[in-house]
């Protein structure tokens, strides 16, 4: 009695040892391949054209002004109207490293100043790193006003971000990649500020400032930097800079 096994319809079956491989795991290699390069392209297309654009950033050295000195909530001064800023144009100012300038300005409040350093500039953000801060030694310079003017109190959606880096010091300068480096850049009184989901009266940043007007205090704003976040409080105007006296009680996440 003879026993006959049918053929099998399997495919085939591949041995290391042997120098070819059977034509149809050839063939699914090949696609499983295919697929692999076609699917990690499009992830990279798509978290390329979704990712927002951090928008240039400029580095000017060896840059000079004069105007009025303010210390609160964050060094910055006030500079004489040109003909980019019409209205006059305030400064945020900022240290070497991860420092704020306020001990580069102290006894200088509403003083006439002279302040060199380099420039970083993006969108409408402006922050001198201040390599020399000093009065004014010009006796006939004017002061810039500094009035405060007050806008109302507003609600305002958007990211907690440290104003160095947000200025150009680092790319993108936000999103929770760089959450350390802005809270120890804020810790080290660096100025924080809110960029904003939509302009503000033309403004894209507001600077932040505790409910009287002074630096935000230490252990308020970590849990929320580099988060959208909603912020609410009385807003103020000096020069064209926003300033945001947020109630950080009634900070939440969107």
């Amino acid at each position: 009695m003879s026993l006959t096994v049918p053929k099998s319809k399997a495919g085939g079956f591949f041995v290391g040892y042997y120098k070819k491989v059977p034509p149809d795991i050839a063939l699914f290699c090949l696609g499983v391949g295919c697929f692999l390069v076609g699917a990690f392209a499009a992830l990279s297309f798509g978290l390329a054209t979704t990712t927002d654009d951090p928008v240039a950033a400029s580095y000017i050295p060896g840059i000079h002004f004069s105007g009025t000195y303010r210390a609160l909530p964050y060094p910055m001064v006030r500079v004489a109207a040109d003909a980019d800023h019409p209205g006059g144009h305030t400064l945020l100012l900022g240290g070497q490293g991860k420092a704020g300038a306020q001990q580069a300005g102290q006894g200088l409040e509403g003083e006439s100043v002279d302040v060199s350093g380099a420039l970083l500039k993006r969108g409408s953000i402006d922050m001198l790193i201040v390599d020399t801060l000093e009065a004014s030694k010009n006796t006939a310079s004017a002061a810039s006003d500094t009035a405060v003017t007050a806008v109302g109190r507003w609600r305002i959606g958007g990211e907690i971000c440290d104003g160095k880096c947000k200025a150009g010091a680092m790319k993108p300068g936000a999103g929770l990649a760089h959450k350390a480096c802005a809270n120890l850049c804020i810790l080290g009184g660096l100025p924080p500020v809110l960029v904003t989901q939509e302009p503000v009266l033309g403004a894209n940043f507001l600077l932040l400032a505790d409910e009287t007007g002074g630096p935000v205090p230490r252990g308020t704003l970590e849990d929320f930097v580099a988060r959208p976040v909603n912020l609410e409080g009385a807003v103020e105007r000096i020069g064209d800079v926003l300033v945001l006296k947020s109630d950080w009680k009634k900070a939440a996440f969107p």
